[in-house]
This record gives structure tokens, sequence and C-alpha cells, in this order.
């Protein structure tokens, strides 16, 4: 039924709008545009073909790798650490050649945690400033404690402070003991907490209780 504009439309000599028309002819050309768009290809998103997971985007695939050793599993954290393996290592392979049972030292290997507890970083360290004492008490016979926790506290700040040699520090050594007693101080200095002021070799009255201990 036409509306109250086509009596104006005709009164102006226009020929009368059908809106209900108008919108039958958008739906269908809606339809058909639907139609049309649905029977082209289908969408990749909706195809049931396989692909490959390092072509799907935003999904890495990892390389795989061959199997490791025990002590390649798990990274060293510190020096110190490295150094346990390692020895670890040359135990198991010697073991291995000799046909003992080396699954327990395979194991401990495993074991090692890859940060050290604290208390085990002191005990070591501790161990090693008491080895350094007793060589120097070797070489220096009625020292006291007090003189050779001074004697080791200088030697290892001198190293601490980047000199290669502690001579000055131990004129009393050989050339061999003081070899012996600077690796011992350069095999702690790498994994020693450092302090505020950059050093890591502990003062003379932490080395007279360690030595007293």
């Amino acid at each position: 039924m036409p509306t109250w504009r086509s009596d104006r439309a005709g009164a102006l000599g226009l020929a009368p709008v059908d809106r209900a028309a108008q919108k039958a002819d958008r739906v269908a050309s809606l339809s058909a545009s639907l139609m049309r768009r649905s029977s082209a290809a289908t969408p990749r998103s909706c195809r049931l073909t396989r692909r490959p997971v390092s072509a799907v985007p935003g999904v890495r695939v990892l390389p795989t790798r061959a199997a490791a050793a025990p002590s390649q599993m798990r990274e060293p954290s510190c020096p110190l650490r490295r150094e346990i393996v390692s020895r670890a290592d040359a135990a198991l392979a010697e073991a291995k050649r000799a046909g003992r049972d080396w699954r327990v030292i395979e194991l401990l290997i495993l074991a090692v945690p890859r940060d050290l507890p604290a208390a085990v970083l002191l005990a070591v360290r501790d161990g090693s400033i008491r080895a350094i004492g007793s060589m120097l008490a070797a070489a220096m016979p009625g020292a006291s404690a007090h003189q050779l926790a001074r004697l080791i506290a200088a030697a290892g700040a001198t190293l601490d402070s980047g000199h290669r040699t502690a001579a000055r520090e131990l004129p009393m050594l050989t050339a061999a003991e003081l070899a012996a007693v600077e690796a011992e101080i350069t095999a702690i200095l790498p994994w020693s907490r450092r302090r505020h002021d950059g050093t890591r070799w502990p003062r003379w009255r932490q080395i007279f209780a360690i030595l007293g201990a």
C-alpha cells in the first residue's frame, strides 16, 4: 500500500516509491552476494589439510639434540661446580674402564645442584685456607696462628687485587711451595662472594678464626 509520500510524489508528477519493494530488492541482492562468496574457494581456516608444525605462525620447533652426558645435563653455574663435576666425570670414566660399578658416581653427578649451597662454598674455602696454613707452618716452624693468618691474608689480598704472584708477601717459601699456595688462592677467588668494596679474599681475622677452628 503506497504511503503518504507516494501520494505526494504523484502530485509532483513523480513515480510513487514502494518502500517494501526496495527492501526486498536489497535483501535479494545481499543474499546473492553471500551465495557467490560461499561458492568461491573455501577459506584457509576451514580447510582440513594438514600443515607441518613448523609452518604454523608463532610456533617455533627446537632442533633435537643427542643425549648429553650426565655432567652436561645441567650447566655449571660457578667454577667450583665445574671443578667438582669435572673430577666426578674423570672418576666415572675411570670406573667404567676398570669395570667397577659406575652408576653411583653418575647419580652423584646428577645430584650436584646448579647453585651450590653457601655452606658448601664456605666449607671448601675454609679447607683450602687450612691447607695453606699447614704449608706455611711447615715452612715456618714455630709461627703462631696469628702470624700465619696475617701472611695468608696479605698473600690472598695481593692476588685478589690482580697481581700475578705473592712472592713479596711470602719470601720464606720455595718456588714450588709458593706455586702451591698461589694455586690454592686462585682456585678460591673465582667463586668467592664479593664484598661491597669489590674484594673477595677474607680478612685476617676471618682467617685466624678458620685456622683456630
